[in-house]
């Protein structure tokens, strides 16, 4: 397989997973309070804030996956297992000061930024590595649907903060529900993801 291939399938693989990954980490944070009703009986927000707050560290561990895949397929491993062991020490480090500082809030907090800065690491390794940039990452169709899912996302926080009235924010989520929809169209049209 060609370098040109390589860089190719990378850029279609990147694409699909922020396609996938944006809209459902969205909805898992945006619907955190429901969940929290589902399976505690009533609205949580240490719940609530856990699940946003994992929900982030998740998502940028997912944009990572791709890199961390791609490693394994060429056999380059030194990057895979710093990224790990990166995450892991960073845990522990973190998670004693911040457990100790700010309790169990401090612990998943530590774990978040430990799974964040990993998963940064890991991607920022890769595109340095293969001398390429996170255009895959960032392409048209991925600044629309992040943007709706923002909205969203934004709009729910409000919501549930009690800032904004629900009929103002379910405009605001129709339209970005509409966006994505719009967007989702317009990628099968072009033979995108």
């Amino acid at each position: 397989t060609s370098s040109r291939q390589l860089e190719k399938l990378y850029a279609s693989a990147s694409n699909a997973v922020v396609f996938v990954a944006v809209p459902a980490f969205t909805v898992m944070a945006v619907s955190s309070p429901v969940i929290s009703i589902f399976f505690l009986g009533r609205t949580a927000p240490e719940f609530i804030q856990f699940a946003v707050l994992l929900s982030l560290g998740w998502f940028l561990s997912t944009l990572s996956a791709i890199p961390f895949i791609f490693r394994l397929g060429t056999g380059e491993l030194r990057w895979n297992t710093v990224v790990q062991v990166t995450i892991a020490c960073l845990n522990v480090v973190l998670g004693i000061l911040f457990g100790n500082l700010f309790g169990g809030s401090g612990v998943v907090l530590a774990w978040v930024c430990a799974l964040s800065l990993g998963s940064l690491l890991g991607l920022y390794t890769f595109h340095r590595e293969s001398n390429s940039s996170a255009v895959p990452l960032l392409t048209a169709d991925n600044y629309a649907l992040t943007a709706s899912a923002c909205v969203a996302g934004v709009s729910a926080l409000l919501v549930y903060r009690g800032a904004l009235r629900p009929t103002v924010a379910s405009d605001a989520m129709r339209g970005g529900v509409a966006g994505v929809g719009r967007l989702a169209g317009w990628c099968g049209e072009s033979g995108g993801v």
